[in-house]
């Protein structure tokens, strides 16, 4: 078998990107790349020569996820579906891959399946399963059921048609031997960064990160920071403020390019509740104060997962942020960092997940 892994990873967002490449850096063997919006903007800047490919998309959703808007973002679908198919099996033709893996990107797993080519399915869709009973029964309805079914149905048709699903989560579940558990995969261990020295010498980190779905979560969260007089925050906006501008207690910034080394110098992270953050968080050990997207129903999980292990509080919200339970919640939160930080040093996270995931794979191109 050759020792060639071909990735084909979905684009919406870079959380699922940074975790691919990471698996790639780890892998030993020669590696090729198709990715859609995002992504192929990603892999192209990192010099990875990217195929670019459909996939199916999100709209621009700001504060809630929209099963119908996604719907209607998708009507060509089909269509994209079929020539990804082919784009996929032209690359499999001239790269010849022994493996395929699939960052939650369906049209390459199923050409695995038909031309036979071993899969590895690179998915967190377990815990939406197994953790929606921990989601706030407000949250709860029609809606929201019916996408944990839809996920469900999904995961019973990826065991069917994929070799391996590969579960980088917080949580591991018994789940048979088709499903391989990992560590958590970060971009950067700790102990490769350099200290950033411009920052006070305690401060939280607040960042939504680089989508557009996220930039009215700033215009509901700045206010409240701004009346936590005893904290300060450093605040990556996305490029909703131009140039750095400074507050009594709050330094905003248009974007930290260097954000991990920011994370390893913070005492705590308030963000969204995507699993690529809280995983870099958690495996350098800082607690998370997390605002999942409403209706999301993986952010969903991820939140009750930090709120029910003790990684930190998690704040649900219904229709709006209400900024006097927000500022509650931040204060509460901030009371008790050291427990939170006791309960982080005690799961054990080591960041090792993309090497656990490549060691796998590799074990199948030999």
């Amino acid at each position: 078998m050759t020792n060639k892994t071909l990735f084909s990873v979905y684009g919406y967002g870079l959380g699922h990107a940074t975790r691919s490449e990471a698996i790639m850096n780890a892998l030993r063997g020669e590696v090729r790349v198709a990715a859609s919006e995002n992504a192929y903007d990603y892999f192209k800047q990192k010099g990875r020569d990217p195929v670019r490919i459909n996939s199916f998309k999100i709209g621009n959703i700001m504060k809630s996820f929209s099963w119908v808007q996604t719907l209607f973002e998708n009507v060509d679908f089909p269509f994209n579906m079929i020539a990804d198919y082919n784009i996929i099996k032209r690359l499999v033709k001239d790269f010849k891959p022994g493996a395929i893996v699939s960052d939650s990107e369906p049209v390459s797993l199923l050409y695995a399946d038909t031309a036979g080519i071993t899969n590895y399915f690179l998915s967190n869709m377990i815990p939406i399963i197994k953790e929606y009973d921990n989601i706030p029964s407000k949250l709860k309805n029609n809606k929201l059921d019916s996408e944990k079914a839809v996920v469900n149905m999904l995961l019973n048709q990826v065991l069917k048609k994929t070799n391996y699903i590969l579960s980088p989560t917080m949580n591991h579940y018994n789940m048979g031997s088709k499903v391989k558990f990992t560590d958590l995969i970060i971009r950067k261990k700790a102990g490769d960064l350099e200290p950033v020295k411009k920052f006070p010498d305690d401060f939280i980190l607040v960042s939504f990160g680089g989508a557009k779905i996220t930039n009215e979560y700033y215009n509901s969260v700045i206010p409240v920071l701004k009346k936590i007089k005893k904290e300060h925050f450093i605040v990556s906006t996305n490029h909703a403020v131009k140039r750095r501008t400074k507050t009594r207690n709050l330094t905003l910034y248009p974007f930290i390019n260097n954000y991990l080394s920011t994370l390893k110098c913070c005492k705590a992270v308030i963000c969204l509740a995507g699993h690529g953050t809280i995983s870099e968080s958690l495996v350098y050990g800082k607690p998370c104060f997390t605002i999942p997207i409403e209706g999301h129903i993986e952010q969903l999980t991820n939140a009750a997962i930090i709120k029910e292990r003790g990684f930190g509080k998690s704040y649900f919200f219904k229709h709006d942020i209400k900024e006097s339970e927000l500022e509650k919640k931040i204060k509460e939160f901030l009371d008790k960092l050291g427990d939170y930080k006791k309960v982080i040093k005690k799961a054990g996270y080591k960041g090792k997940g993309d090497v656990e995931c490549a060691r796998v794979i590799e074990k199948d191109l030999k």
